[in-house]
């Protein structure tokens, strides 16, 4: 039988936030985005009267390539057109897809992750049982793979709560089912926490709410932030989106000078290295009481340094509005071996690496969880010369 959820579940605290409207400048933006790119296609289309069959067959492999990895990249946006981005839908890489020289580098990339999206349930609780990284009387950890759900995935996903009852018993059979204490996206990687019981779900779950339990993030970024380590103080709103899904965006002031229920956030970042040549970094952010997406805000749109494969908060001028990760400079392209518009087949580069928890709030005695980095995160980080000697 599925674990059902209940409210203690609520485990990004999206019932917490509060739902508004996009703001009118980014709903401006992205319209113009959505013109110009209307243009731009019917210009394209005067001047394509005569076809070639290389070029028809090499666009059909490219576009089933695309489509292999994202739902919709093009004309996607926050205006109320029939295209959107949701991320949750979007589908892993299809490496068979990968037959052309450009994207050997993105192959490799790929070939780093554990393709979870592919495996039945006695594989992935195969998987999962040998990715606990820490366990005690009232606690089990495990190290959450890249583009594995939590719940609600389609059924050609994986899902961790699918698996949970059979996995539980494998694991804990003298526990009646696993609790969810703090979960974290599909496509972040890392230390995702149950507990055994509901007393340690409550008792944790409240050092969580005051904002005594730390949580170590490792990223990979699209530029550099402004100083070498600071702390983002933005307030976040959530703003509705279609198909049940929203945007985390920086608090402002309406037409009404009337300020929008807001959700307090604070990131503490340091950047571990950047390279100055192809214009990436490898930054260390640190929460305490985080909200829903909030370091994935912060970086792209509260200091311009989008998450590299992030296709949700990415606000550059060029890709606003369009479902597009942050494009790399052409030394990062020809660092990571991939051309063109590879750079958005991606993955997302956020792995959850530590979450301390003190034993009480009295107690200088700490609990340490810790996720290795996964080999996609290091292979990427040693071809962009961010790993530190």
């Amino acid at each position: 039988m599925m674990h059902k959820m209940d409210d203690k579940d609520d485990f990004f605290g999206i019932h917490d936030a509060t739902e508004t409207p996009l703001p009118r400048h980014m709903e401006a933006a992205i319209i113009l985005r959505s013109r110009t790119g209307k243009k731009y296609r019917e210009a394209s289309n005067k001047r394509s009267t005569v076809s070639d069959q290389r070029l028809v067959q090499r666009h059909s492999l490219d576009r089933s390539s695309n489509d292999s990895v994202e739902d919709s990249n093009e004309g996607t946006g926050c205006d109320g057109n029939d295209s959107d981005v949701n991320e949750e839908n979007i589908r892993p890489l299809e490496l068979l897809d990968l037959r052309i020289h450009k994207d050997i580098g993105l192959k490799k990339i790929w070939e780093e992750i554990q393709p979870v999206w592919k495996m039945n349930k006695e594989d992935l609780i195969n998987v999962m049982a040998n990715r606990i990284i820490y366990e005690d009387e009232e606690l089990i950890a495990f190290d959450k793979p890249y583009q594995m759900h939590l719940a609600n995935a389609p059924n050609n996903q994986a899902e961790l709560l699918r698996i949970l009852p059979q996995l539980s018993y494998r694991i804990t059979p003298h526990v009646d089912c696993l609790r969810i204490i703090k979960s974290i996206g599909k496509s972040v990687t890392g230390v995702t926490l149950f507990a055994k019981n509901q007393n340690a779900q409550e008792k944790i779950k409240a050092l969580y709410d005051n904002g005594l339990i730390e949580q170590c993030y490792r990223v990979i970024t699209n530029m550099a932030p402004p100083h070498h380590k600071a702390a983002i103080n933005i307030p976040l709103v959530k703003c509705r989106k279609k198909n049940n899904n929203y945007m985390m965006l920086p608090l402002s002031v309406n037409n009404d000078n009337k300020v929008t229920p807001f959700l307090e956030a604070s990131t503490y970042y340091r950047v571990i290295k950047h390279d100055s040549k192809n214009h990436t970094s490898y930054m260390e952010c640190i929460v305490n009481r985080d909200v829903p997406e909030q370091i994935r805000a912060h970086l792209g749109i509260g200091i311009a340094c989008p998450i590299i494969g992030d296709i949700k908060y990415n606000f550059s001028r060029r890709e606003a509005g369009r479902g597009i990760p942050p494009r790399l400079s052409d030394t990062a392209l020809q660092d990571l071996n991939i051309a063109g518009n590879s750079f958005r087949r991606l993955p997302m580069y956020i792995h959850l690496k530590e979450v301390i928890i003190p034993l009480s709030k009295q107690s200088s005695q700490k609990i340490h969880i810790c996720a290795p980095i996964p080999s996609f995160f290091t292979y990427t980080l040693n071809k962009l010369r961010l790993l530190k000697k």
